[in-house]
């Protein structure tokens, strides 16, 4: 890179909040670090300039193999990359930090990188709590809607007993407002049935935005939604891992609605006082989550369209399972992975997802 352009940017870079940089890939050194790197880290940036391995030493421990994998896979591909990671400040302060690389080329070798940084911990923070608002809402959602479709039918099943064991001839007026009570269950079934069964149809179209998550902390906080549900709290429920921090590069509100719905299934087919298996599996390029239940399984005649999108059951004059399997299915395979399930109708059921963990390393 040209000394005159290194004193443009440099001009352009002092006035900044974001972070520059420009890194000599071949002879291993900072050519220039903009004062806003001080604000972000609380390191000099002449210490740093002086010492590069100083700034490998604040990226927390959970993301060092992370960010060496991908700044060399940036350099090797020699195409702009993005990168999110956490720091840790010598004020012991974790920061989240978003960085922009620009590999910058000589001929067919990569001569410079440039580089933005940002600190991203306050948007982390504003989503991860737009994420629990949409994870309780849905939740909610799920459950009380499989709650009240059983009520209501007993309501409409009571009725239309109490109707046959009353004369016609003799009690029009009652048979007049248990038709009533009839309609009234019938549309509110209906209601509820699509609920259960609506998703935007666009939801699983649009482009994945992934970004690299601790795939164990994201599912710990959807089960805590539905351990704390008041529907249900004689529920037990267990979850396991193969590793104590497990990280994938996913789309997350994708991944939520995943396992939003699988664990809305789970507490469908669970008995009041039965039990909800999670576990996770990290396998050498993938990750496996499944999710089990006792009490009840999926009835044989449902098995075979489970993953079919309702307008799909309709259309082949199926009935439509609302179980949202289709959307699980969808995201799933924009993901690269699957899913499938075993089940016993009369004991258990058991769903996995698996899909590649995308990092490079």
């Amino acid at each position: 890179m040209e000394r005159v352009d290194i004193d443009f940017l440099k001009k352009v870079a002092e006035q900044a909040d974001e972070v520059y940089f420009i890194y000599d890939y071949q002879g291993n050194r900072f050519e220039f670090i903009n004062n806003a790197f001080e604000y972000v880290t609380k390191l000099s940036c002449q210490e740093v300039i002086n010492n590069p391995s100083m700034l490998l030493n604040i990226v927390h421990p959970d993301d060092v193999d992370y960010v060496k994998s991908e700044y060399i896979a940036a350099g090797k591909r020699q195409s702009k990359a993005l990168i999110n990671f956490r720091i840790l400040r010598p004020d012991k302060v974790e920061r989240w930090i978003r960085l922009k690389i620009y590999p910058v080329l000589d001929g067919n070798d990569t001569a410079f990188v440039f580089a933005i940084a940002e600190d991203d911990t306050p948007r982390k923070a504003g989503f991860s709590n737009m994420q629990k608002v949409n994870e309780w809402k849905d939740s909610v959602m799920g459950i009380l809607s499989h709650d009240l479709r059983g009520p209501i039918g007993i309501i409409s099943t009571l009725a239309s007993a109490i109707g046959a064991e009353l004369p016609a001839e003799d009690h029009t007026q009652v048979h007049e407002w248990l038709k009533m009570i009839r309609d009234v269950s019938k549309k509110n079934l209906e209601m509820i049935k699509n609920l259960l069964s609506t998703e935007p149809l666009d939801t699983t179209k649009v482009v994945l935005n992934k970004e690299r998550l601790d795939l164990v902390q994201e599912v710990r906080q959807v089960m805590d939604i539905f351990i704390q549900s008041p529907n249900s709290l004689s529920t037990k429920f267990e979850f396991t891992c193969s590793h104590d921090k497990i990280f994938a590069q996913v789309d997350h509100s994708k991944l939520l609605q995943v396992i939003n719905k699988l664990m809305s299934n789970a507490i469908t087919l669970t008995r009041d006082d039965g039990l909800i298996k999670v576990h996770m599996e990290q396998l050498e390029n993938s990750v496996t989550i499944t999710v089990e239940n006792n009490g009840s399984g999926i009835p044989k005649k449902l098995q075979p369209v489970l993953f079919h999108k309702p307008a799909e059951a309709v259309a082949n004059g199926e009935e439509p399972v609302g179980l949202d399997m289709w959307v699980v299915r969808s995201i799933m395979e924009s993901h690269g992975g699957s899913v499938w399930f075993e089940s016993d109708e009369r004991k258990s059921c058991k769903f996995y997802v698996d899909f590649p963990i995308g990092l490079n390393f």
